[in-house]
C-alpha cells in the first residue's frame, strides 16, 4: 500500500505596469513523471491547472508553435496555477518561456525586475521558491528545466502486507491551511500504480471512513 501526499505549482510575473503591458508566455509546460503537461494547442488544457489568471493561448508571440499562454492582462496578478499533483523525486518542471523586448507586432517589452518565478506550495497559502527568470535573459524562446526541490517531491509511503494474519498499520494524515475550525473528512482507498493491491488484501475489503479535525488539530489517524 502507498500513500502520497501533493503540492501544487504556479508560475507567476513579480511585477508589472499598470495596463496591458509587459508581455511574456510560457509553452510545452510539463511536470515529468507526473502526466501533467500542457502546449497550450488548441487551447488550454483545464485538466492540469487549477486557475489561470490574466492569459490565455495565443501565437502572438514571433517563433511561436503554434499556441502558447500568453500573460497580457491587468487585472491582478499574472499567475499559472497546477492542480495538485505528486512529483518523485528527481522530477523538473519543464517548459519554453520568452519575454517581449520590443513594443511592436502588439507586443509591450518587459522592463528591469518584471521577471517571473516558479514556485510551489502544500497548502495554497504559502509559495516558496524554485527559480526565478530575469526578464533579461529569456527574450527569445527558451528551453528551461528546473530540477524540483526534496520538499516539492513526493516518496511513496510503504507498508507491507503479511500473508496470513491480520497486520494493521496506522497511518498519520496532514491537515495544513486554515486550521482554526474543525473539519470532517470521508476518506476511501483504492487501488493505483503498477501492482496494486486488490480488496481480498484488505479484512472486509477496501476500508473507507468519516476523518474528523478538531479546531487546530493538524494530524489526525485513521487505521488500515
Amino acid at each position: 500500500v502507498s500513500l502520497t501526499t501533493s503540492a501544487q505549482y504556479r508560475v507567476r510575473q513579480v511585477n508589472y505596469s499598470d495596463g496591458n503591458f509587459d508581455h511574456w508566455a510560457i509553452d510545452d509546460f510539463e511536470l515529468t513523471d507526473t502526466g501533467l503537461d500542457d502546449d497550450f494547442d488548441p487551447d488550454i488544457d483545464a485538466t492540469v491547472w487549477s486557475s489561470i489568471d490574466n492569459a490565455d493561448a495565443d501565437p502572438i508571440f514571433p517563433e511561436s508553435r503554434g499556441n502558447a499562454l500568453f500573460f497580457n492582462g491587468s487585472n491582478g496578478e499574472r499567475i499559472a496555477t497546477t492542480v495538485p499533483v505528486a512529483p518523485p523525486p528527481g522530477s523538473s518542471a519543464d517548459f519554453s518561456i520568452i519575454f517581449a523586448d520590443s513594443n511592436e507586432n502588439g507586443l509591450n517589452a518587459t522592463e528591469n525586475g518584471e521577471d517571473v518565478v516558479l514556485e510551489y506550495s502544500l497548502d495554497g497559502q504559502e509559495w516558496i521558491l524554485i527559480q526565478r527568470f530575469d526578464e533579461a535573459e529569456y527574450t527569445s524562446w527558451t528551453n528551461v528545466s528546473a530540477s524540483l526541490p526534496e520538499g516539492a517531491t513526493f516518496s511513496p509511503t510503504e507498508y507491507l502486507e503479511t500473508d496470513s494474519g491480520a497486520n494493521t498499520q496506522t497511518v498519520s494524515i496532514p491537515r495544513t491551511g486554515y486550521v482554526d475550525k474543525p473539519i470532517t473528512v470521508n476518506w476511501e482507498l483504492t487501488a493505483t500504480g503498477t501492482d496494486p493491491v486488490d480488496a481480498a488484501d484488505f479484512v472486509g475489503g477496501f476500508p473507507s471512513g468519516t476523518l474528523q479535525f478538531d479546531s487546530g488539530q493538524t494530524v489526525a489517524e485513521i487505521e488500515l
